[in-house]
């Protein structure tokens, strides 16, 4: 009896060395897979969150430009106030260094993002545009304010700020496909070192501690049924050593049975320290604490369940849970379940940080699509009015003028100007004036069908696109806007309207003839005295109201 207590004695160390080498050896593995994993997060994180700069660097070189044009074109209006003149002419100066600081910063970011060559080509392009419009306004501010050339200056500033646009769009498209690129990189770093992670967990769960606890198991049982005591003590204190030195969380569980047989519980017999961090208690309160006082009543008829399964069926399993929310506790546990006589061993693996990265991950790609879709916006809207810019409407007419070909529908254009505008700003300021072209857009916007749309055209012009819509229902329209805008009481006293009509059909030329025929009739009505709706070609004048 004594030389087989000696042999099992031998044995039981020799299987808890082995088990202690490969532990380590795996542990170093985990270690090492899970450093160069964090480390490929960390430098992934850093490239979206240059990316998350690219595109903040490039909706700036986008607003700076239609801010910059509308300066130019106040500078360039005679109505405006000598001191307001200077106070644009110092912005307009300051923004143009600061502008040029933003394009440099934004170039140089995308070199030295090295990623797309394609990028870097088209944002040297749309430098070069931008540049020829920055001299613009320089070569505006080195001349009188309300000179010939001055003027023309300004109005050509409008066009080329808009071909500027139009060649920097494709720079924004490809830095939003970039930073897409890498926030798709950053996922599957994740993704790849969390697989890693496992498989190391799923290779030390199921072939290592799976047979260690059987065979440990068996020469207990052994041992005490021999009465070796002595033998027993000490392999139970090489087991806790093993046990204790692991970096994961260990359990071992103990099935509670009732009178009929059926598993309603399960105790707590032996932990290591991890586990006593993960579950906030002592050693010895886990030892007398069973599984429905840990977790709440959900989660525990889940593990349950989960855990009779395994003992029935005598075989492994993984699964993520989530603890809830405590305060410096875990919330997220990776488990690994094995059977054992009488019981499961559990392995558990804190997730709460990774967890934690997703969701941060997460969050910083909604940002990201609500910074695409926020500079989206604004290149195609009025900043002053909220409603379409001029090169929005380019566009839209041009889509409307395809469903017209296609479907032989007709579409109807207006432009209105609103009269007697530079003596409001004589007499009221900048100011007021920016709050009637709101109010008298808010008036045109609302009263619109949500098919219709409409533009500011320039200054204090509007242009309104109306979709099936023939040469009498778009004079309705005009009168109506007409009406609602001279009835309606400003603080500066009535406002007027002047509002040109043209209609058109499939076989018109194209959608910018029929904007010109409109704007042709607009300025018939300005010559008629103002306050009045004209139709184009021909020009017959309906609705007419002039002041008194």
């Amino acid at each position: 009896m004594r030389h087989k207590a000696e042999v099992s004695d031998v044995d039981t160390t020799r299987l808890i060395g082995r088990v202690r080498a490969a532990h380590l050896g795996i542990l170093v593995l985990i270690a090492l897979v899970t450093l160069s994993g964090q480390l490929m997060t960390v430098r992934a994180l850093e490239r979206n969150r240059k990316g998350s700069e690219l595109v903040d660097l490039a909706n700036r070189v986008a607003i700076e430009s239609q801010t910059f044009v509308s300066y130019s074109q106040a500078l360039a209006d005679q109505s405006t106030s000598p001191w307001d003149r200077r106070e644009l002419s110092s912005r307009l100066r300051k923004g143009l260094d600061d502008w040029s600081q933003i394009a440099f910063q934004l170039q140089r970011d995308v070199e030295a993002a090295g990623d797309s060559p394609k990028l870097q080509s088209s944002l040297q392009s749309s430098e070069i545009l931008r540049r020829q419009l920055a001299h613009q306004f320089r070569t505006q501010l080195a001349l009188p304010a309300t000179s010939v050339k001055a003027i023309a200056l300004a109005r050509a500033s409008v066009v080329q700020e808009e071909a500027f646009l139009s060649e920097f769009e494709p720079v924004t498209q490809a830095i939003r496909e970039l930073v897409a690129k890498r926030v798709a990189a950053l996922r599957l770093t994740i993704w790849l070192s969390l697989a890693v992670t496992l498989l190391a967990l799923a290779v030390e769960g199921i072939i290592l501690f799976r047979p260690m606890l059987n065979r440990v198991a068996a020469a207990i049982q052994a041992q005490r049924a021999l009465g070796l005591t002595e033998s027993l003590r000490q392999s139970e204190e090489r087991l806790r050593a093993a046990i204790e030195g692991s970096f994961d969380a260990f359990f071992l569980m103990n099935a509670v049975k009732n009178e009929g047989g059926a598993v309603v519980d399960f105790h707590l017999s032996e932990t290591n320290s991890i586990a006593e961090e993960l579950l906030g208690a002592s050693g010895t309160e886990l030892t007398v604490t069973s599984l429905r006082q840990i977790f709440p009543a959900p989660l525990t008829n889940k593990l349950l369940a989960r855990f009779v399964q395994c003992m029935a069926e005598s075989t492994s399993f993984r699964m993520e849970i989530e603890v809830g929310p405590r305060p410096n506790l875990v919330r997220w546990l990776e488990l690994q379940v094995a059977p054992v006589p009488g019981g499961v061993a559990v392995t558990a693996r804190d997730l709460t940080e990774r967890k934690q990265s997703e969701i941060s991950m997460r969050a910083e790609q909604f940002e990201l699509q609500a910074a695409n879709a926020q500079l989206s916006h604004l290149a195609s809207t009025d900043a002053l009015t909220g409603l379409y810019n001029r090169r929005a409407l380019k566009a839209m007419l041009s889509s409307e003028a395809q469903h017209a070909r296609e479907f032989g529908a007709p579409v109807g254009v207006i432009m209105a100007d609103l009269d007697n505008f530079k003596v409001l700003n004589d007499q009221h300021g900048h100011v007021a004036g920016d709050q009637v072209l709101r109010s008298v857009s808010d008036i045109i916007q609302n009263g619109l069908r949500p098919s219709d749309f409409a533009a500011r055209y320039g200054g204090e012009e509007f242009a309104i696109v109306l979709r099936s819509t023939d040469t009498e229902g778009a004079m309705a329209m005009a009168e109506r806007l007409r009406h609602t805008v001279e009835s309606t009481r400003f603080p500066y006293g009535t406002i007027t309207l002047s509002l040109g009509v043209a209609s058109w059909c499939p076989t018109a030329p194209s959608g910018d003839d029929l904007v010109r025929a409109a704007d042709e009739a607009l300025y018939q009505a300005k010559r008629a005295g103002k306050n009045n709706c004209r139709l184009a070609h021909p020009p017959i004048e309906l609705f007419s109201h002039r002041e008194g």
